[in-house]
Order: structure tokens, then C-alpha cells, then sequence
């Protein structure tokens, strides 16, 4: 996945999906060992990008997880309201609303429910008892709220990373500027 310069990374990565950046002690020496400034620059500006570009996906991911939770929320407390409903004695027919796609609904009738239906995605939809749909839904919901606090401990450690790297490029390019300096005088 990185495969940038490997004397800007640490050689343990943690528990992160995200590399570690080295701080560069001794920029000339870093210089010397590498090829020069331009070659060290290059490869920090690459690093850098692929930070951001992680940066980005990781976002997306999490808004993603974000998006999810009211959904299984709500599909949660519908099965709830079901199994109480039908709990006992039979019932009145209720009457209901659903949403067939984006903005289309139809009225049903329901009457003594006894099981649900549960989308997965990929046009499938399967049968479950309201405990089974109720077992599923907690345990989608427990993992999209673990997911996001592990993405959200992900993008704090990039951030640092990037500011690391963002200081690595500064105290390259100053070190660009020195030489440049000493060599008009």
C-alpha cells in the first residue's frame, strides 16, 4: 500500500492502517545518505500525498459508518415494536407505510406479525425471527459504532503523521534555501 521511501517511515506501524513518519534528525546527513535534496524532497512531497490521499478514503469510510447508524437505529427499534405488538393476544390489523424505493411508499396492513424482513444489500432479503433480526441488527450496529471509534483513532494518528511530514518538508526545503545561500556567497 506505501511504498514510498522507506527512511521516512518507522519500521512498526502499531495498530494503525497508517504507517508511521520518521522525524528527520539530521537533515544532511538524511540528504547525503539519499541522493540529495531533490531525491528526499520528492519522496516526502509523495508521502505527503499519500497521506492525504489515505486521509480522504479513511474520511469517506467513516462518514460512510456515520450514515449507516440511524438506519440500523430505526430498523432496530421498528423490530422492537413489532415483537411488543405481537406479543399476546391477537390484535387489530395496523395499518403502515413503507418505502418501496427513493420516495415511493405503500400502506399495508399488518396483522399478529410474527417474523420481519431484513434487506443485506445486493437486491437480497432474508427472513428472521424478531429476535434473530433483532441479535443482527444490535450486532451491525455495535460494529459500525466500533468501526467509526477505531477510524476516528486512525485519523488522529495520520494527522500527526502528516504534521510530521509537513515539518520534515519544511526543514528540508530551509535546508535547500541554507545551501543555496551559502553557495551565492
Amino acid at each position: 500500500m506505501f511504498s514510498v521511501a522507506s527512511f521516512l517511515l518507522e519500521n512498526t506501524w502499531g495498530n494503525s492502517l497508517v504507517p508511521a513518519a520518521k522525524f528527520l534528525e539530521d537533515i544532511d546527513k538524511v540528504v547525503e545518505e539519499h541522493g540529495g535534496i531533490s531525491i528526499v524532497f520528492q519522496a516526502l512531497e509523495q508521502l505527503y500525498t499519500r497521506y492525504k490521499i489515505l486521509d480522504s478514503s479513511l474520511s469517506r469510510q467513516k462518514r460512510s459508518f456515520q450514515e449507516k447508524i440511524p438506519d440500523l437505529t430505526n430498523a432496530l427499534q421498528v423490530v422492537r415494536w413489532l415483537q411488543s405488538s405481537g406479543d399476546g393476544e391477537q390484535k387489530e390489523p395496523m395499518e403502515t407505510t413503507f418505502e418501496l424505493a427513493d420516495n415511493v411508499y405503500s400502506t399495508a396492513w399488518v396483522k399478529n406479525p410474527q417474523v420481519v424482513y431484513l434487506w443485506l444489500g445486493a437486491n437480497v432479503m432474508v427472513e428472521y425471527s424478531f429476535e434473530e433480526a433483532e441479535s443482527l441488527l444490535k450486532e451491525n450496529l455495535d460494529g459500525a459504532r466500533d468501526k467509526i471509534q477505531q477510524l476516528e483513532k486512525d485519523l488522529a494518528f495520520l494527522r500527526e503523521q502528516m504534521t510530521t511530514t509537513e515539518v520534515n518538508i519544511s526543514r528540508v526545503y530551509t535546508a535547500q534555501l541554507k545551501k543555496q545561500t551559502s553557495n551565492v556567497a
